[in-house]
């Protein structure tokens, strides 16, 4: 006798005594009102459905809807307790649609109330400014700043569009708002050649840029940013590629102004940057018009970074402070 046939059979008639003792009492009529749901009528037939292990009932419903602790069936919200909602057909608290359906203190965020939540410093303390959809206290460099005058707040730094908005001397990358200590990493300049022309000047720079945060960068995603300052000055060159103007080509990214013109690129005419296996990033970048207007020989950092708009925290930077010096006539090369 094929003992598995019998069993399944057994639990099928278990299942259809649990239907008709759920539509056939006296119950099960009383219960068919517009707000009554199946889990009301379907207790009625719970001592049959643990008979049969529950989980062996039609539609699992006596286990889910009728059983005491479980979640309520609902398809709109006000089907719910009213501190719940809706959600893909069982009740929930929490959830919302827009900061009004949480208390006061709560904001609503992929549909559920969380505290501290905010779109714009006017939805956090006056001592809080708002980054990243959470309410944060006032540290150096950030926005809603006061001065020591009480005047006007002092400007954050704004990664990637090569001006020092907040004035402490640092561009861009340079500034610790916009890479940290543990997103900055070695570079090792290969080749470094400035030649003035002028008001520009040719460029030829190789550089390996080692760490294993480097490895995760992805100029097809992430602008890429060239600065180069003199140690006692400010920025002579502040170059950004978007990441529009990238190609890939397996682990190798590639911009060439002659396919792609950008005006930012600041008359640099490619770029090109290789992830290599051994978890470092190879980085080249030439230019015969590059916007460098008369440098002189001394010691200059390097900077190059990948800059992500919406993610801050995935920016990655590698930096070195190299001496160039006048070889043959004003050629400045990297020592």
């Amino acid at each position: 006798m094929d003992h598995k046939l019998v069993d399944r059979l057994r639990r099928t008639a278990a299942v259809g005594l649990v239907s008709i003792l759920c539509a056939g009492s006296p119950a099960w009529a009383s219960n068919q009102g517009p707000d009554k749901s199946h889990g009301d009528a379907c207790r009625q037939g719970q001592a049959a459905c643990r008979a049969d292990k529950a989980k062996d009932c039609h539609g699992k419903s006596c286990k889910s809807h009728g059983n005491p602790g479980g979640r309520t069936v609902c398809s709109t919200d006000a089907e719910c307790a009213a501190d719940e909602g809706c959600r893909h057909g069982r009740c929930h608290k929490d959830i919302c649609t827009t900061d009004a359906d949480c208390a006061a203190s709560e904001g609503c965020r992929h549909g559920k109330c969380h505290k501290d939540v905010c779109t714009t410093d006017a939805d956090c303390d006056a001592d809080e400014t708002c980054r990243n959809g959470k309410c944060h206290k006032d540290g150096p460099g950030d926005n809603g700043t006061p001065n020591s005058d009480g005047g006007e707040p002092t400007p954050g730094e704004i990664c990637g569009d090569c001006i020092d908005n907040d004035g402490n001397g640092l561009t861009d990358l340079e500034d610790p708002a916009c890479c940290g200590e543990t997103q900055t990493f070695a570079m090792t300049l290969s080749r470094g050649v400035i030649v003035p022309r002028g008001d520009t000047s040719k460029l030829r720079l190789r550089s390996i840029l080692s760490g294993a945060g480097m490895t995760s960068i992805t100029p097809t995603a992430q602008d890429v940013l060239l600065q180069l300052r003199p140690a006692d000055g400010k920025d002579i060159f502040c170059a950004r590629i978007p990441a529009t103007a990238f190609v890939q080509h397996h682990n190798s990214f590639k911009f060439l102004a002659r396919r792609t013109p950008t005006a930012t690129a600041k008359g640099l005419d490619g770029v090109m940057v290789k992830v290599r296996h051994d978890g470092t990033v190879r980085f080249r970048t030439r230019a015969k018009n590059a916007q460098i207007a008369s440098p002189e020989q001394g010691s200059m950092q390097l900077t190059v970074g990948f800059v992500s708009s919406t993610n801050p925290t995935a920016n990655r930077c590698s930096s070195t402070m190299s001496s160039f010096q006048n070889v043959r006539q004003l050629t400045l090369i990297a020592r």
